[in-house]
């Protein structure tokens, strides 16, 4: 993996994980397989907590929402049934969704190449292809022109979004966009470098180590504040009157791979509350002092 700025989670590895070269990536892993992390992570924060706690806090809730988005688009009627292969939704509103039923049109969907489906858009509509009836689905290229131009992948990774609610096998060839594929028996597998997001109950494999899986849109809204609101307890308890506890908050300088202070917050027997102001940081941490 390079040049990915974000949070990379995985409860457990099989095999290992290779970076290069990131700036200010954070990595989560259980205990025993951060020596499964290598490349070069000078600038990486790495960090390790146990499979369970990884799974059920953090990795089955981010499947779990996918599965319900799924649930809640597939009831959703289609707008429109395609005449031709070029569809022309230009003739709707501006910022709306727009429903296809994807299962009429999947051998399209299949083509290599671009423009055996091709979308007229306007600047903030959003495309959604949902598939109830099909198990097996190869997603190819699309043509997506916006006003006079074409699409960028950037945008197609926005706009359109592929829900796999009844897919079990899936096939990634140079697939743009946002893919739900909720079945937890589910194999998808990347033929040819794709690129979006992708939730998956299931196995996810890059077919060759050429066939890259890219997160294409990362234009995620900056909070304003970041609001902190945690609390110390003592065998489950609060702490005793008179036990004070300090925790030092810090922020990561990818530039000299280093944690710098913030402040020292106290401990005394409340909820210990700070406000994290914007451009403040991205990576930030808070630790006990003296653990």
């Amino acid at each position: 993996m390079s040049n990915v700025p974000g949070t990379s989670v995985a409860s457990k590895i099989t095999g290992n994980i290779y970076y290069n070269n990131p700036s200010g990536a954070v990595i989560l892993t259980n205990d025993n397989d951060t020596s499964k992390v290598g490349g070069h992570t000078e600038f990486c924060v790495i960090e390790h907590s146990t499979e369970s706690k990884i799974k059920n806090t953090i990795v089955d809730p981010i499947i779990n929402y996918g599965a319900a988005v799924s649930d809640i688009l597939i009831n959703k009627e289609p707008t429109l049934t395609p005449k031709s292969n070029e569809i022309d939704l230009t003739q709707f509103p501006d910022g709306i969704t727009i429903y296809l039923d994807g299962d009429k049109m999947k051998d399209a969907l299949a083509h290599d190449n671009a423009g055996e489906i091709t979308l007229n858009m306007l600047p903030n509509q959003v495309v959604v292809f949902n598939f109830d009836e099909t198990e097996t689905l190869r997603l190819g290229k699309i043509l997506c022109n916006v006003g006079d131009s074409q699409a960028t992948k950037e945008f197609m990774a926005e706009h359109l979004v592929f829900n796999c609610a009844s897919v079990k096998n899936l096939e990634l060839n140079e697939s743009l966009g946002m893919h739900l594929v909720p079945d937890s028996d589910s194999k998808t597998y990347v033929t040819e470098s794709s690129e979006g997001w992708i939730i998956s109950g299931g196995y996810f494999e890059n077919v060759d180590p050429g066939d890259e899986w890219h997160f294409r849109y990362q234009h995620l809204r900056e909070p304003k504040n970041i609001y902190v609101n945690f609390e110390k307890k003592v065998d489950g308890q609060r702490p005793a009157q008179g036990q004070v506890f300090e925790f030092d908050l810090s922020v990561w300088n990818a530039s000299n791979s280093a944690w710098e202070p913030i402040e020292t917050l106290t401990d005394n027997r409340q909820n210990i509350k700070y406000t994290i102001q914007p451009g403040e940081g991205r990576i930030f941490r808070i630790k006990e002092k003296g653990k």
